[in-house]
This record gives structure tokens, sequence and C-alpha cells, in this order.
């Protein structure tokens, strides 16, 4: 029997979604500007070796509801191929909503902090849908300096469903802006083990952002698990 990897369900949701924590899976303490929009859309693509592979396509909206807040919906759907007999898998996926309420601002000597809790809704359907809500509370801070942003944290996510289990994540990155319109880094990633099936896996990501213009941001992402279960992600995504 297939089984979804929720590294892709849940801490991909880090990854593909948070506009600024794109193309990585560690967010960082920055808020949406007050009453400013953004827009994501990215794909992500998880090769599990002799096991499932996975192709998510997601949208996120995010609006600046206060100074200091912001708020946000996440859409997806995804598809699940086997490497063995049994049938691909595919259809709509859980939706995410949540906020990120930045509680210190940085200084000359101290990083900004962001707390960003979620709540994972079971909309998707019975074939790649967790089945229950989820919960996902972390804590995140960033520093900059010269033409660095560095960040880091991680949390908690409390899962419930059938043959599920709680687990720890964290991570940390670190990003360059090379030239006025391209920025790159690195990050490394760890996440527990979700079920009893799935034991706990840490990444290095590669990612990079382009600005194409004054409006949109290309997106790429590359990384490779170091420990645990043998995973690729590859990620693109476009955003204002």
């Amino acid at each position: 029997m297939i089984k979804i990897k929720k590294i892709i369900l849940i801490t991909l949701s880090l990854l593909p979604i948070s506009v600024f924590a794109s193309p990585f899976l560690t967010d960082d303490g920055t808020t949406t500007p007050f009453k400013e929009w953004e827009f994501e859309l990215n794909s992500t693509l998880v090769f599990a070796k002799d096991d499932a592979d996975e192709k998510s396509l997601g949208f996120e909206v995010r609006y600046g509801f206060l100074s200091r807040v912001d708020v946000f919906l996440e859409l997806g759907y995804d598809h699940v191929s086997s490497n063995d007999e049994d049938p691909s898998l595919h259809g709509v996926g859980d939706s995410e909503i949540g906020f990120k309420y930045r509680f210190l601002d940085e200084c000359k000597l101290g990083p900004k902090m962001a707390i960003a809790p979620r709540i994972g809704l079971p909309t998707g359907n019975h074939k790649v849908g967790n089945g229950r809500p989820w919960f996902e509370l972390p804590l995140w801070i960033e520093k900059n300096f010269w033409r660095i942003s560095t960040s880091g944290g991680g949390g908690v996510v409390f899962n419930d469903a059938d043959d599920a289990k709680n687990f720890l994540f964290g991570g940390w990155k670190a990003r360059m802006q090379f030239t006025e319109n391209l920025n790159a880094g690195l990050e490394i990633f760890y996440q527990g083990a979700d079920s009893d099936d799935n034991g706990d896996v840490t990444l290095v990501n590669f990612g990079s952002t382009y600005k194409l213009n004054d409006t949109f941001n290309f997106q790429f992402g590359l990384g490779h698990s170091i420990h645990g279960q043998d995973q690729t992600i590859v990620y693109l995504g476009i955003s204002t």
C-alpha cells in the first residue's frame, strides 16, 4: 500500500508555501507588509528511492492583516506514483490556514522573531488527504547583515490521524544577495518520524530566487537527504 509521505503534505508546506521561506523548508521572522497581498504558485517534486514519488501543485495567498501579523491560505493538488504494483493516487490535497505574528523586531544585536501557527484542514479526498485536522506550531528567528540573511527555528506538529503521530521539525538557512535580482543559499532541515512506518529524515537544500521584473519572482530549489530515507526534492515557483 502506498504511504503518502507527510514530509510532503506537512513539512513541505513550509517549503512551497511561505512566500518568504520559498524555496526552502525553513521559514523566517518576516511578515507580509500591512495591507499588502502576496501570491505564489509552485510545484514540488519528491523522488523517494524504493518508495512512492510525489508531484504537488500548490497555491498560496497571504495578506498583511496588521503591521506585525499576516494571514494565509494554502491549497494544493497531489499526485503519488508508486515504484511497485500499487496504483497511482491523485486528487485535491488538504488546505491550510494560519497566521504569522512577529513579536520581536530586529535590532543591531538581536534578531527578529515570529510564531507561525497553522491548521491543516481535511479538505483533501480520501486518497491523498490526511483525514483529520492537524496543527503546527513553529518559532522562527531571522538576522540580516551585509548581503546575508540567516534564519532558523522549528516546532512541533500535532497529528492524530490513523497511523500518524506527533513529531518535531527544525532547520537553519543562510542566503546571500549576489546581485540586485539574484539571491541564493543553503539549508539543513530535520523532520522527526511522522508515523511508525516512516523514520526521521535530514535534508540539505539549495535554493535561489531571481527577480524577473517588478511584480514576479522565479524560485528554484534542489535538495537531498543526508540521513534517513533516500529522497530528492525539486521545487519550482512563481511568486509576487
